[in-house]
């Protein structure tokens, strides 16, 4: 729990870091993998979300997630911090 919640202050700090310098971290690649891997799809992490699917696909597009909806990913997918990092923290913009 305590290293949850010191990844998701590391996240909410590093995106808004990032989000008032307008970079984009999403890897749109490796989330989509995640998604797949855990045998999920857009539609299925999107309603778990509580967001519709054209809106997730067009965070997807535009590296938009919020914080909040990247937290709630991170627990649908029940991704690692490691997995984490990687994805929302990525150089790479898809």
């Amino acid at each position: 729990m305590i290293s949850n919640v010191i990844l998701y202050k590391q996240i909410k700090s590093h995106i808004c870091d990032r989000g008032r310098r307008g970079e984009k971290m999403l890897d749109v690649q490796k989330l989509k993998g995640k998604i797949v891997e855990r045998g999920k799809s857009i539609e299925k992490v999107s309603d778990e979300i509580g967001i519709h699917p054209s809106t997730f696909y067009r965070k997807l597009k535009e590296n938009s997630f919020e914080i909040g909806e990247a937290d709630k990913i991170v627990e649908v997918l029940s991704l690692s911090g490691a997995e984490a990092t990687a994805i929302f923290f990525s150089q790479v913009v898809a």
